[in-house]
């Protein structure tokens, strides 16, 4: 394809790549929804000096860059969805908010 041939092995640096790509956009996410959510409760600024604390005082970085196959950056991403999620929706009570809680928390269970 293309000229060449890529091992269907899924362990050449081809596939490597696209996961590296992904573990990024998803602990990029992950950071964002951080910082969403402590928005909700302190200034704009301190919002941004905890992510970028949250970002140095971990290994989301190393987990994100030096070993994309594990899966804590999709963790991180998964669990900041599941709590913007309940922050925004905490005060709307009803079937459709349980089965997004449902279905959120399943979805942190089965990255995890």
């Amino acid at each position: 394809m293309f000229g060449g041939t890529i091992p269907t092995d899924g362990l050449n640096n081809f596939y490597q790549l696209f996961v590296l790509l992904g573990n990024i956009l998803y602990g990029g996410a992950g950071l964002f929804l951080t910082y969403r959510l402590v928005r909700e409760f302190v200034a704009e600024e301190a919002a941004l000096v905890a992510t970028v604390l949250v970002v140095f005082a971990g290994n989301l970085v190393y987990y994100m860059t030096v070993a994309p196959y594990m899966s804590h950056p999709v963790s991180a991403f998964a669990s900041g969805l599941f709590f913007y999620t309940w922050i925004r929706r905490r005060k709307q009570p009803g079937v459709e908010t349980a089965a997004l809680y449902g279905f959120l928390g399943a979805l942190m269970a089965l990255v995890t």
